[in-house]
């Protein structure tokens, strides 16, 4: 039987409430007479119901600190092909790859073969700091309800093939009935139940929230799980950089179904430290270099520069004003020795992809007169840059020049 909360407001001193029974509470606002309040934090609800909480910090300063996101790596997949200059794939026992539809679909073969298996894993590794978070975040559904002898695993992790052993790393596991949060420190792992499976053949959001000494497991925005690395060991893993990585491959036991892995957009980022990075320079690291082709076109160099051949080997080209000799973003080419009337040729050409922006911070060119000597006439070359030319022509109206 509880005891009820009735208004004084006729005692002095009295206990107020509000219309619904509330009590009407104040801090004093006199520092002898004060207690002590804490700011905290909640960082999530638990399926239990417990909630995760965390005291905010200040500096020596008196000021909340604060955090900046600084993202490392973010794909979406556009196009048909894996951009090879960003993604490594390990395939096992004729499992395969395919990209189509925004998204990267692992065993598209539909196999069940024994000991096969598809990974696809980021060419770089991320690193990350005791005094930081960092995040790993995936979109990605499984085709049909998982069944034993049937693994898929996603997050940052070392694996040599698409079959071998987890040697280091932080990643969610799927298995039959099994949904868990994983460590790995030297081929040794802790790991934490995230409860009941998120549901089939449809999209879903994970984040990984790696630390030094652990890892949150967030599924669609809600708070899984959190495993921390043991007691004998200095840190969740035992490397400091890892790839990001999924994969999915079938056991010594043919399992039940052929099932599908499909991922999405693929997103890394560092919280809390400001690295000072100019963004071209994080755009560079994510495979955005003007020296490949983006993500959704063929992954190719942009230089002419054709292997093992001197540029005098290079077919020369007949230059012209209004169609451009080769296509590229540099690289080696040459032509002959021009005559008649002065005018501009159209030496090269690049078509920037539709969606993306080209950023040039600098020109460097090289000339050089090969073959016969010129006896009596001099020859003088002048080099510029046309840019937003609606048409592959420098007769055009609309085109920019820029220094020449």
């Amino acid at each position: 039987m509880g005891i009820g909360i009735t208004s004084n407001i006729a005692d002095v001193g009295g206990l107020l409430v509000n219309t619904d029974g509330e009590a009407k509470v104040a801090l004093t606002p006199t520092a002898i007479k004060s207690g002590f309040a804490s700011l905290v934090a909640e960082k999530g609800i638990y399926p239990s119901g417990v909630r995760e909480i965390q005291e905010l910090e200040c500096s020596a300063d008196y000021r909340l600190r604060t955090e900046n996101d600084n993202i490392l790596f973010s794909d979406y997949p556009v196009g048909t092909a894996v951009n090879s200059s960003i993604f490594t794939t390990r395939l096992s026992a004729s499992q395969t790859i395919v990209m189509g539809s925004n998204r990267y679909e692992l065993n598209s073969s539909a196999l069940t073969t024994i000991n096969s298996g598809s990974m696809l894993k980021t060419c770089r590794t991320f690193q990350w700091y005791k005094a930081n978070a960092l995040y790993a975040e995936f979109c990605l559904n499984w085709s049909l309800d998982p069944v034993a002898n049937w693994f898929a695993e996603w997050g940052l992790y070392n694996a040599t093939t698409a079959i071998a052993a987890i040697t280091d790393g932080v990643f969610f596991r799927v298995t039959g009935g099994q949904f868990r949060g994983v460590l790995c420190n030297g081929s040794t792992e802790s790991y934490v139940d995230l409860g009941d499976l998120p549901s089939t053949a449809q999209e879903h959001d994970f984040i990984i929230e790696m630390l030094h000494d652990g890892a949150y497991f967030w599924v669609d925005g809600l708070l899984r799980g959190k495993c921390e690395a043991q007691n004998t060991q200095f840190a969740a893993t035992a490397v400091q950089q890892l790839p990001l990585s999924v994969r999915t491959y079938n056991g010594t036991v043919i399992p039940a179904a052929a099932i599908k892995l499909q991922v999405s957009t693929l997103q890394v980022s560092n919280g809390g430290a400001d690295m000072n990075r100019l963004w071209a320079t994080a755009r560079t690291g994510m495979g955005g270099g003007g020296y490949q082709t983006p993500s959704g076109a063929a992954a190719l160099p942009t230089a002419n520069w054709t292997n093992s051949a001197a540029v005098a080997m290079i077919a020369a080209a007949s230059l012209v004003n209004t169609t451009a000799s080769f296509t590229g973003l540099g690289g080696m080419f040459n032509f002959g020795a021009p005559a008649g009337a002065d005018t501009d040729f159209n030496i090269m050409k690049y078509l920037v992809p539709v969606g993306s922006t080209l950023v040039i911070r600098g020109v460097r060119l090289d000339a050089f007169n090969y073959g016969a000597a010129v006896a009596t006439t001099p020859t003088t070359l002048h080099w510029g840059m046309a840019i937003g030319a609606t048409a592959d022509t420098l007769a055009g109206t609309e085109d920019l020049v820029g220094v020449k």
